[in-house]
């Protein structure tokens, strides 16, 4: 097995202990790699998991379900209001 050159590639493959062997002695040896999965995770972060992305995901939801229960009927028509962003936390 190649080692990782992606935090996708850290959790999206099937590991033997000399698999993370390999991955731990490269990882103390050349701290570069690791800033480099470090910015590589911050980045899915920001695109996938912050509170303004969460909320932006979860009116999508609520809006496609209205939209299935009522479909004829805009939400906005029924009185629902969403604002676009998310609340300050």
């Amino acid at each position: 097995m190649s080692l990782p050159n992606s935090e996708a590639d850290l959790t999206t493959v099937e590991w033997s202990g000399d698999d993370l062997a390999r991955v731990v002695a490269r990882a103390w040896e050349q701290p570069e790699y690791v800033r480099r999965l470090g910015e590589q995770a911050r980045k899915e972060y920001e695109a996938k998991y912050t509170a303004a992305e969460n909320y932006r995901q979860l009116i999508e939801i609520y809006r496609q379900v209205i939209s299935e229960r009522i479909p004829a009927v805009e939400s906005e028509a029924v009185g629902i209001q969403v604002p676009e962003q998310a609340p300050p936390a």
